[in-house]
């Protein structure tokens, strides 16, 4: 083999070892607006697994938290004969919670009620694992980085800087 080679064969490798490694599951997004009143975030937690798997999001607002839960390929099935209500089991390695969320149309979003949200943020602030999971569909979400995530979600800086790259 030769030297050309050699650096080629080397490039590839490491070019499929970078690709095989995960991403954080866990992303931040601000939306700021001319007025504070309409300032929004998202936190989400991006599942692993596209089929099966449940993304977990939390937005706020100056006006009200929200957590929803999102599949990517089939509609998660409805609750009995409410087409507006589906089952979800949300659980820490303490405690289970069955409850029912509101069901978007398409069926592929789920708002949480609030009263979970407490054992949700909890859970996952005190470090442990939160295992969620609708008909056909479960993830298990890691704590890795969410209380710093949240607390920026909860506070979030009043400046922003602004940078333009020139074309």
């Amino acid at each position: 083999m030769n030297r050309r080679t050699k650096e080629c064969s080397l490039l590839v490798a490491i070019l499929v070892l970078s690709s095989c490694e995960r991403q954080d599951p866990w992303t931040l997004q601000t939306i700021r607006a001319g007025n504070s009143d309409f300032n929004s975030s998202k936190l989400a937690y991006a599942t692993e697994d596209q089929v099966n798997g449940l993304d977990l999001e939390i937005l706020s607002s100056k006006k009200e938290l929200r957590i929803a839960l999102l599949v990517h390929s089939h509609p998660v099935p409805a609750y009995d004969l409410d087409e507006k209500k589906a089952l979800v089991k949300i659980s820490s390695p303490e405690k289970q919670i069955v409850t029912l969320a509101s069901r978007r149309e398409g069926g592929q979003r789920l708002i949480l009620p609030e009263k979970v949200h407490p054992f949700i943020l909890s859970t996952l602030k005190n470090g442990e694992p939160l295992t969620l999971q609708v008909p056909g569909y479960k993830s298990t979400v890691m704590p890795k980085k969410f209380s710093t995530l949240l607390e920026k979600l909860e506070h979030p800086s009043p400046f922003e800087l602004i940078i333009h790259l020139p074309m």
